[in-house]
């Protein structure tokens, strides 16, 4: 041991072999056991000497140490396994290299042994090596020892992982896999007692628990994330290579789990960082199971509880034993925390108070809220608590519950039954009898004050005028359902109770012993009300209001009646829902019980609820003496009320009536269905069948087990034999109501069929009204289906309407809508047979065929009118104011059906069209001479007959324009034109001269000729027409001349036609012609159009001058005329009078033919505009003098409307300079206009002459201005008046008339409708000087006195009267805020106007001014000025603002709007 390293194996040759040779020769063995003993003592400590010996014992060294392969094989185990220390993995590995390897060949099973030895300590050193690398390191003896003993390979591996998690510096990713790796080939290597899993489990374990982040999130590629995720899709990437490498799915919840409590028990508060690494474990699960869910919401909890101020550490949450104690610390930290229940229930779920079971958690936690509520005295807060408690089912709220009901504080009535209702189903045994007392004394309240409600509501519309004090009582008696009963509402109650009846003051005197202890079991609450209720018949006085049910049928289907339900028409039968299954026809009201919900429904406030209030009240106060009148009324009342939803009810309240006959009064209250009037009939028939067979209490009737309808049959069978001799008063009422209804009911029935047509019918109002019923059974008539048309003349017989209607309107009905062709109709009307009854009345048959036959049948029908008449002929009619005989018109009619057989024959009988208009479309050449024979025949509507000639001048222009069949080609030239007028010629002879110049004229002046013939042409046709009818001068070859036009008439016309077609030629037209082309117009068209006719030149030179034409363009025309007395100025007047005419509303003759472009108002304006224009230009022929001449007595006539007046003599006074007399008389007529409209005044010229005369009438008519029309009024007076000369001359502005005006416009109540007016005065006196700042100030003082602040800083801005801008900035600088009412668009366009902006910086009216600019269309003219506001702003020492308008107009974020930003906006823009 002493020798130096160098040394060692030359000593151990030197000295201990040939010792230990020595010592085996003496005893054999005894060299190994020595050598072995010396390496093994060496090796404990150190295994350096022993690698040196190994090291010299190879089998490739010379002398070698150690020679038996055997036994260093033995002894190198042996030294390895023998060391203590971990520092000598170095030093193993060299000894294990030492060995000799294993030869291929055939060993002993000693050699193999031992090879295998060697291996699995290369594997031990494998494993050694890999702990040091991890800062773990362990002697192979170690390694060896624990290899098979799985708890110790299990520690190792969990001080593996987390000797890796503690390290310094945290391991990356990478590293982190490569430590799986190491811990896999540990196991896979050595410990293979453990499973592979397990190195998963315990790693992922080590990362979720190592406090970081990414490596918590590495762990989750180890974890199965969800249940549904399968393990064995393939490669899941990350460190789990295989499907097999990924920890189970219930394992991985564990360890999550486990990771996230740790963190959570070690944290401190909700904000430690532990806290969310515990989060972020259970994050990592998809799925999130039922574990994690409770660890979430724990963690959620721990939020909640700090919200209500309770401190507590997350370990305490955890541990705690009962977690409802966290929810009560919730409320005890929080006083107000009750009022959020929701929340509260929350954190109970969060903290899995009471488990899973969620119904006793609510009600334990509500339990609690109750009762925090109940301790803060917020009794509206613990009521909707106990609600959810009773909806809830929760047995132990009783308690709670009962103590809210208790509560004097706590008012709802309602509310206080239900609780009491819900704690004596839960109560305990011994508190039943207390709560039974309470309840039965709020019921007693309850009805008390539901039916003085219920009076009083009636009340409040019925009372009369000497009730008053009744009305006072009535409402106190409501106001105690909605108020607490305190002690001096008490005593407020029990005095104005006390005062509504003598029966009042008595009631505790006859309530019995019943009431009295119930009295004495409840709180003063309920025993003031109940000593004001009145004596035990106080219900009965609410019947005086139900008294006029009988009488009142008119309101009473709204008020009293059948409410809508869904069953309003009593169309089904209301029955209770125990009963739905038996009925075939039922119908289930809401006001029914809901078998769903165990409840009634709630039904009060209805008039159902009060009659039921009403037959309680009387029970429960123990009402035994009987009185008629009162319960007749209440049961009529609920019958009624109940009748839509349960039939059997309201039947056995009728059955109940003292007096059968009462029933009646609720029966006319029904809708008329077979269900009541069935209902109507059974009733009576039982009561008829009970008082002829009384029958006794304890049996039944049989009768009340007989179908209704067997019933009815039997009862009605009874009565109908007998005479009814042996009755009594009331039971003939009963039988004859019995047989009415009987009798409805099968009209009904019938009613019913005629619904199944489908055609519409309203069943119940064809049963109940006449009118209806009449016009139903027509309606029906209008068909011509054969069983509704005898079904409509079987209901006429029965309901006594007249045959002769309902055959009137099915003849009617077949003539117009059924379609048939007119043989059909024939044939049809002759199979009906009702043409004898119809002629019984042939004045009104001619009137129903007149008014709804004839204008249904076209003209050109010649059949069906020829059957019309026939119609007509065969009833004897003839046709009123005509002189034509349905005998005539058959003849004309078969005559003109062959001849002409499309001629419109009633456009002949208008009166209206003109015959040759209506005949011309239908002739030619093969049947004019046929026509003209019948032309005697066929009649006018005015009398007479066509004439031939009109038949013949019909044609002969037909033949002009058209031609005849043989040529139809259009004549191109004049000399075909010509040759067609020739054409004609054959037929003239057959014309009258009046027919023949009508022919003439409508070849030749129409504006067909004037498009297709020339001149010329059309010269040449009246010559030739001219020439022929001088030579049949005295000849008779034209037709016979009618009337006072002869054939010297004729020839007149055509000459006056000649010198017209002359004219067009002339200067003058020539004139016209251009001055159409320049205006586009066609006055020239319109004057050859006249014919030169004396009538239509007149109208057209009104619309000549109408149209602007001058009055030179007129005087030419006119020597073109034959009116040869007619002057310019006379077609001046002449225009001028025809305007007026049509101005007051009139026609005349001189308005015949007058063509008007636009209203006759604006015509005078062109006209007096086209005289002055004359007048001006120095013309003569017409003055404005001989204008007024015309127009004075239009504008001084009252009869015509003012304005109208107006109106012409503001255009007179623009259109001419007056003179001074003709002005006043303006001023006159305007005046005299306005003040006759409104003021009973007359005035006089001389009360406008002058100033004093005016201001004097000014001064009158204010003082009988009553109405603001008056005054606005007045104000135009004024501004038409020239300036009043005290506006000018007085100093006082109280004198002056506008002040005077305005003064009384601001004080009167409706001004403030008129603003807009009063501000357009305003702008007015902008424009006159006659208004002084005086003046303004006057006003404005009145404007603020009236409120209207807004319209009084209008007038000083609009007056620009600077003076008062201080007045206006004091006050817009004295207001704090304003509101949208203070100000308008219209105020801040005038601050902006009037350069005050700058000076309202600091007023509240700037930020709204700013939004005016920047948003309102009317603004925008005034944005182009921001630069100049800007500059104002900033001149005012106002920056920021400046800057920050600047930007808002440049549209800049307002997020970018800050100081700076506004600043450097305003230099860049405006410069520094």
């Amino acid at each position: 041991f002493q020798s130096p390293k160098e040394m060692y194996v030359k000593n151990i040759k030197r000295w201990v072999i040939p010792f230990l040779e020595r010592c085996e020769k003496q005893v054999p063995r005894q060299k190994k056991e020595l050598l072995t003993q010396y390496m093994l003592s060496i090796a404990k400590e150190d295994l350096t000497n022993c690698v040196m010996i190994f090291e010299n014992s190879k089998a490739t060294v010379t002398g070698g140490i150690i020679k038996d392969s055997d036994y260093l094989m033995t002894l190198a185990l042996q030294c390895v396994y023998t060391s203590d220390r971990d520092d000598q993995l170095s030093q193993a590995l060299a000894i294990l290299e030492c060995m000799p390897r294993r030869s291929f060949g055939m060993q002993s099973e000693e050699i193999s042994a031992l090879h295998n030895q060697l291996g699995h300590l290369s594997d031990h050193l494998r494993a050694a090596e890999i702990l040091i690398k991890h800062e773990v390191p362990k002697p192979p003896r170690f390694i060896r020892d624990s290899e098979k003993d799985e708890d110790q390979a299990k520690g190792l591996m969990i001080r593996l992982s987390r000797q890796a998690a503690r390290r310094k510096s945290p391991l990356n990713a990478g590293e982190w896999k490569q430590l799986l790796r190491d811990m896999l080939e540990l196991q896979r290597k050595v410990y293979t007692c453990l499973e592979p899993q397990l190195c998963y489990e315990i790693h992922t374990e080590s990362l979720l628990g190592s406090s970081s982040l990414p490596n918590i999130q590495l762990a989750g590629e180890m974890l199965t994330r969800s249940s549904s995720q399968d393990p064995a899709s393939g490669n899941h990437g990350g460190m789990a290579s295989s499907a097999s490498s990924r920890i189970s799915y219930e394992k991985s919840v564990e360890l999550v789990l486990s990771a996230a409590r740790e963190y959570f028990n070690s944290s401190a508060d909700l904000m430690d960082s532990c806290m969310d690494l515990a989060r972020s474990c259970l994050q990592l699960l998809h799925d999130c199971p039922p574990g994690v869910q409770e660890e979430l919401d724990l963690i959620a909890s721990l939020a909640l509880l700090d919200d209500y101020n309770v401190s507590i550490l997350p370990l305490q949450v955890r541990l705690c034993s009962d977690r409802l104690e966290l929810v009560e610390k919730a409320l005890s930290s929080m006083p107000s925390s009750y009022k959020d229940s929701k929340q509260l229930l929350r954190l109970a779920k969060l903290l899995r108070v009471s488990g899973t079971n969620e119904a006793d958690r609510k009600g334990q936690v509500l339990l609690l809220v109750a009762e925090a509520a109940l301790a803060a005295a917020d009794y509206r807060a613990m009521h909707h608590t106990c609600v959810e408690l009773i909806q809830a089912g929760y047995s132990p709220g009783w308690s709670v519950c009962y103590k809210l009901a208790m509560a004097d504080e706590f008012r709802d009535l309602s509310s206080k039954r239900e609780l009491l209702a819900f704690s004596l189903a839960h109560c305990e045994e011994g508190s039943l009898e207390v709560i039974l007392k309470a309840r039965n004394a709020l019921e007693m309240q309850i009805l008390c004050l539901s039916v003085n409600a219920h009076s009083t509501s009636r009340a409040s519309t019925t009372t009369p005028p000497g009730d008053e004090e009744e009305e006072e009582t009535v409402a106190m008696e409501t106001e105690t359902e909605t108020q607490p009963l305190q002690h001096e509402d008490q005593t407020v109650l029990r005095a104005a109770l006390g005062k509504t009846t003598a029966k009042t003051r008595q009631v505790l005197a006859a309530t019995g012993t019943t009431t009295k202890a119930v009295l004495a079991a409840t709180g003063t609450t309920t025993k003031a009300v109940l000593a004001a209720v009145g004596d035990r018949r106080w219900w009965k006085d609410t019947l005086k209001w139900m008294r006029p049910l009988a009488g009142d049928s008119h309101g009473a289907a709204e008020e009293y009646g059948v409410r809508g339900h869904g069953n309003a028409k009593m169309e089904y039968h209301g029955c209770h829902p125990f009963y739905r299954t038996v009925i075939d026809n039922h119908f289930i009201g809401k006001e029914q019980m809901n078998y769903g919900l165990y409840r009634a429904t709630q039904t009060d406030g209805t008039p159902v609820k009060l009659s039921q209030d009403i037959l309680h009240a009387g029970l429960m106060e123990g009402t035994s003496e009987p009185n008629l009148g009162a319960q007749n009324e209440v049961l009529l009342r609920a019958a009624l009320e109940v009748m839509n939803f349960d039939l059997t009810l309201g039947l056995c309240y009728l059955l109940a009536l003292p007096n059968s006959l009462d029933a009646e009064q609720c029966f006319e209250q029904l809708p008329r269905t077979a269900m009541t009037l069935q209902l109507a009939a059974y009733y009576y028939a039982l009561q008829i069948h009970h008082s002829a067979h009384p029958s006794q209490v304890t049996t039944l009737d049989p009768a009340y087990q007989l179908a209704p309808s067997k019933l009815i049959g039997q009862v009605v069978g009874q009565v109908t034999g007998n005479s009814g001799s042996d009755w009594s008063e009331e039971q003939m009422g009963m039988v004859s109501q019995l047989q009415r209804y009987v009798e409805l009911l099968a009209d009904f029935t019938q009613a019913e069929a005629l619904q199944a047509l489908g055609r519409g019918v309203d069943v119940a109002r064809f049963t109940q009204d006449s009118d209806y019923k009449h016009e139903t059974i027509l309606g029906l008539a209008m068909t011509t289906e054969e069983e509704v048309y005898k079904l409509s003349i079987s209901l006429a017989q029965r309901y006594q309407l007249p045959l002769w209607e309902v055959y009137m309107t099915h003849l009617e009905f077949v003539f117009s809508d059924s379609g048939f062709l007119t043989p059909k109709l024939k044939e049809y009307v002759a199979s009906l047979n009702i043409l004898p009854t119809l002629a019984s009345q042939p004045a009104d048959f001619y009137d129903r065929l007149n008014l709804y036959v004839f204008p249904t049948i076209e003209g050109s029908d010649h059949n069906r009118l020829i059957y019309y008449y026939t119609l007509l002929q065969s009833c004897g009619s003839k046709v009123k104011g005509g002189l034509v005989t349905p005998e005539v018109h058959i003849k004309s009619l078969k005559k003109l059906k062959a001849a002409a057989p499309g001629l419109d024959y009633k456009s002949l009988l208008d009166g209206e069209t003109d015959p040759v208009d209506v005949i011309g479309p239908v002739l030619s050449g093969s049947n004019v001479h046929v026509i003209a024979k019948l032309a005697a025949k066929i009649p006018l509507q005015g009398g007479g007959n066509v004439s031939s000639s009109q038949v013949f001048l019909a044609y002969i222009i037909k033949l002009f324009w058209e031609g005849d069949q043989g040529n139809k080609k259009t004549p191109e030239s004049t000399a075909d034109w010509l040759h067609r007028y020739e054409a004609c010629g054959e037929f003239f002879s057959r014309l009258s001269p009046a027919d023949f110049t009508a022919f003439i004229a409508s070849v030749v002046f129409n504006e067909k000729s004037i498009q297709k013939l020339e001149l010329e042409c059309r010269q040449k046709i009246v010559n030739r027409a001219l020439k022929f009818s001088r030579q049949q001068s005295g000849k008779q070859k034209l037709a016979a001349s009618t009337g006072s036009f002869k054939l010297e008439s004729a020839v007149e016309k055509l000459q006056q036609y000649v010198r017209h077609l002359q004219s067009l030629e002339s200067e003058g037209v020539e004139e016209l012609i251009q001055y159409d082309k320049d205006k586009s117009s066609s006055y020239t068209v319109k004057y050859d159009l006249t014919q030169g006719d004396t009538d239509k030149l007149r109208a057209f030179f009104v619309t000549l001058l109408t149209g602007g034409a001058t009055l030179e363009l007129a005087s030419g025309l006119l020597k073109l005329t034959p009116m040869d007395r007619a002057t310019p100025l006379s077609v001046v007047q002449h225009t001028l009078q025809t305007l007026l005419t049509l101005l007051r509303g009139e026609r005349s003759e001189a308005t015949r033919g007058v063509e008007l472009k636009e209203e006759p108002l604006e015509m005078v304006k062109i006209v007096l505009g086209t005289v002055s224009k004359h007048e001006q230009l120095g013309g003569s022929m017409v003055s404005a003098g001989q204008v007024l001449d015309v127009l004075r007595p239009f504008c001084s006539d009252s009869s015509i409307d003012a304005k109208l007046r107006i109106d012409v003599l503001l255009i007179l006074e623009k259109t001419f300079e007056l003179g001074e007399e003709d002005a006043l008389l303006l001023l006159f007529y305007r005046t005299e206009a306005l003040v006759s409209s409104l003021w009973k005044q007359e005035v006089l010229e001389v009360d406008v002459a002058t100033d004093e005369s005016r201001h004097n009438l000014f001064t009158s008519l204010l003082k009988n201005s009553h109405s603001m029309e008056q005054l606005i009024t007045l104000s135009r007076l004024l501004q038409q008046w020239p300036p009043l000369q005290i506006t000018k001359s007085s100093n006082d502005p109280s004198h002056n008339p506008w002040v005077e005006l305005l003064v009384a416009w601001i004080q009167h109540p409706d001004s403030s409708h008129h603003n807009d007016a009063l501000q357009g005065l305003f702008e007015y006196f902008g424009e006159i000087s006659t208004i002084t700042s005086e003046c303004v100030e006057v006003l404005y003082q009145e404007l603020v006195g009236k409120g209207s602040m807004l319209t009084a800083m209008k007038l000083i801005l609009i007056t620009k009267d600077t003076r008062l801008y201080p007045v206006l900035l004091d006050y817009m600088h004295l207001e704090k805020q304003v509101s949208p009412s203070c100000y308008d668009n219209k105020l801040f366009h005038l601050l902006i106007s009037n350069e005050l902006t700058a000076k309202i910086v600091t007023t509240p009216y700037y930020a709204p001014l700013v939004d005016y600019l920047l948003t309102s269309a009317d603004a925008d003219q005034l944005r182009s000025k921001v630069k100049v506001l800007v500059g104002q702003l900033r001149s005012a020492g106002h920056e920021a603002a400046a800057g920050t308008l600047l930007l808002q107009c440049q549209g800049v974020h307002p997020m970018l709007g800050t100081l700076d930003t506004a600043f450097s906006a305003l230099r860049h823009w405006l410069g520094k």
